[in-house]
């Protein structure tokens, strides 16, 4: 699998949306081409799954990184993320394409670094909704969320994947409209290998 220039592919959207999902079946079924950029963030609470995407740092050290070693961050929350321009590099210097997973004010402070910050090609898969009252009413029924609580995460899915009106149509943004099923997991492999280049 190989995508052009081993660009940063990023994707942007909630978890519930499989933001984490996506990215994990593609770093297990294809090894040797893709792999995890590590993100720094303040965030305190570990969830499943989060070791071989984040560094855990405090509110103090965070401040101290130079702004010119930052590719992007953001926040959610009371939590920052930071994503540096080193750990991207590391990836790419191996000729593997580097993958994250950032919100949509990531990529917009991301799109508008100069370029002697953003010196690499990107690709954006966004993670929306199809349907928010469907997607809803999957995380009530096959993933067991209470009402409230699945109104609140259909919200947030939503949120997450709307893309600022400053960034316009870029050429690097590729929409996936997501239901929240297994149906997903094909839609996101289609707009990946939309993406891919002959090897």
């Amino acid at each position: 699998m190989h995508l052009p220039h081993n660009p940063l592919l990023i994707f942007v959207g909630s978890r519930r949306a499989g933001r984490m999902v996506h990215q994990e079946r593609l770093i297990e079924r294809h090894p040797s081409s893709f792999s995890a950029v590590k993100t720094i963030t303040t965030c305190p609470e570990e969830k499943h799954g989060d070791g071989p995407w984040f560094i855990r740092t405090t509110n103090e050290d965070a401040s101290k990184f130079p702004i010119d070693e930052m590719l992007t961050f953001f926040q959610e929350g009371r939590s920052r993320y930071f994503i540096l321009k080193r750990e991207v590099a590391s990836i790419r210097a191996k000729s593997l394409i580097p993958l994250v997973g950032m919100s949509p004010d990531g990529l917009e402070r991301l799109e508008s670094r100069s370029s002697s910050i953003r010196d690499l090609p990107y690709l954006a898969v966004i993670l929306t909704p199809a349907d928010p009252d469907q997607f809803r009413d999957h995380l009530i029924l096959d993933q067991g969320l209470e009402p409230e609580l699945a109104v609140e995460e259909t919200r947030r899915a939503i949120r997450l994947s709307t893309i600022p009106p400053s960034m316009g149509k870029s050429s690097s943004i590729f929409p996936v409209k997501v239901h929240g099923n297994n149906l997903d997991a094909k839609l996101v492999e289609e707009a990946i290998a939309s993406l891919l280049s002959p090897p």
